[in-house]
């Protein structure tokens, strides 16, 4: 059984979360390239999709948090930040994604601009 075209990889579930984010667990995919089965899970995020709901709440507030700091994950897991701002008088959004493990070592890291007219 497979969730998507293809998918056989995504059994025995795939998980959707509203319409920003999907993920789910990859359990075939890496014995697809010959070496042993390893259970595994994957995730994505519509980052367009997320810029574009800022750009909606942002019209409506205006406020500045005060900055956290990090704090790790418990145990032998991933941790995803994300922060993000938009600024209504040049229209520009900007969205930022850190993940790391719980050594704080950064595994994958990403940024995104967009403007808004």
């Amino acid at each position: 059984m497979a969730l998507v075209p293809g998918g056989s990889v995504y059994w025995p579930a795939m998980i959707h979360v509203g319409s920003i984010g999907a993920g789910g667990r990859y359990d075939n995919l890496i014995g697809n390239f010959g070496t042993k089965q390893v259970p595994t899970v994957g995730m994505s995020l519509g980052i367009e999709r997320v810029l574009t709901i800022m750009e909606d709440k942002a019209q409506n507030q205006s406020h500045i948090q005060t900055p956290t700091s990090w704090v790790p994950p418990a145990g032998n897991t991933i941790k995803l930040n994300m922060d993000a701002s938009f600024v209504s008088a040049t229209g520009i959004a900007k969205i930022g994604v850190v993940l790391r493990d719980s050594n704080g070592q950064v595994l994958c890291l990403g940024f995104k601009q967009s403007t808004f007219i």
